[in-house]
């Protein structure tokens, strides 16, 4: 078995063969990275296995990028989800970000802006994971319910501090 960081995955939905394949070539490299062709073959995917990172067309036939998104994001919450569209405007990708997506990216995409994207939405979700772990561990060491005193006056006391 391989001590080798694992590399992230990333799961790119687009109806057109041509920016699925050229995105699959330039991520590969850095990342584990599947194609599909519809939203709703993304939603089966993402149900099969683990993915950090969701790349969807926002035009697409059946399920599109933004009634993707947050059935992608309700299912899975940790996923990072960018859409790309050659379509775009100012209202799209505002209520793109109202359903959760991390980014929204014009076509053709800027290969470069893209990895740089990823590398700062998955450190990004990295350290906010982290953050929840340190403060649970915090908790578990320093809190309320590891005080010494059983008697009654300090349960009822650390109940009035817990409300507050």
């Amino acid at each position: 078995m391989s001590d080798a960081p694992q590399k992230p995955a990333v799961l790119i939905a687009d109806d057109e063969k041509n920016t699925r394949e050229g995105l699959a070539r330039a991520l590969r490299p850095r990342y584990d990275v599947e194609v599909v062709e519809s939203g709703e073959r993304a939603l089966a995917r993402l149900d099969e296995r683990e993915f950090d990172v969701l790349l969807s067309d926002l035009r697409m036939p059946g399920l599109d990028g933004l009634a993707l998104l947050p059935r992608a994001l309700g299912r899975h919450p940790r996923l990072i989800c960018i859409l790309l569209t050659a379509y775009g405007n100012v209202e799209t990708a505002v209520e793109a970000m109202k359903r959760g997506a991390y980014d929204f990216l014009m076509k053709p995409v800027n290969l470069d802006h893209l990895d740089l994207l990823l590398q700062r939405a998955l450190r990004s979700r990295d350290m906010e994971t982290e953050n929840i772990q340190l403060r649970e561990q915090l908790e578990d060491k320093f809190g309320l319910e590891n005080i010494l005193g059983h008697s009654p006056p300090m349960v009822q006391l650390f109940d009035v501090i817990k409300q507050a």
